[in-house]
């Protein structure tokens, strides 16, 4: 049954790059291109203005970023991209154990188009978080209270808003100066 109601099919403004598409679809959409591409420059402009803000912190600041889920429901690009935005050095990718072999392999093609850090396992990793600034994870690492972590949401969050908190919270976390341990959920 079709009822005619028209619908912005594709995409959700989920995370920073997704969120310019749907806004430009949008835009297309609505046959007010002009308007859109005003409110994408508008977003960005505030997006940038955040990450310059606080990059006094987070610039040069030592990471790793830890992941366990499946590439169906996790995809590391956006989180990539806020550490480069925010200029952190991401020092490694670890893996958890808990991949069969095809989803690893699809998780390291991933990680290893968007970012030139090695990837390693959880047993390699395990001295490295101590010596990192940030761990952001998608699961907690309850082994070791010592470490600053942010546990990372499924999805992103959404528009430039949903960006600039997920990068508020990793700029609040770095200010926690000689507090050690702790998760953080954004």
């Amino acid at each position: 049954m079709n009822y005619e109601v028209p619908y912005l099919q594709d995409g959700y403004p989920v995370g920073w790059d997704n969120t310019v598409d749907w806004l430009r679809n949008l835009g297309v959409f609505l046959q007010q291109e002009d308007l859109a591409e005003k409110a994408v420059v508008q977003e960005k402009d505030k997006l940038f203005a955040f990450a310059d803000k606080v990059k006094k912190i987070t610039q040069g600041k030592r990471c790793v970023v830890c992941i366990g889920r499946m590439l169906m429901y996790f995809h590391p690009a956006g989180i990539l991209e806020t550490l480069r935005r925010l200029e952190m050095q991401v020092e490694a990718i670890i893996l958890f154990d808990n991949y069969n072999t095809k989803e690893r392999k699809l998780m390291v093609e991933a990680v290893s188009a968007q970012c030139q850090a090695p990837i390693i396992d959880q047993t390699a990793g395990q001295q490295l978080l101590e010596t990192v600034d940030l761990v952001l994870t998608t699961h907690e690492i309850t082994n070791n209270q010592d470490i600053k972590q942010i546990f990372l949401p499924m999805l992103p969050l959404v528009g430039a808003s949903g960006e600039i908190e997920f990068m508020d919270c990793i700029y609040k976390t770095l200010c926690r100066r000689g507090e050690k341990g702790g998760i953080v959920y954004v």
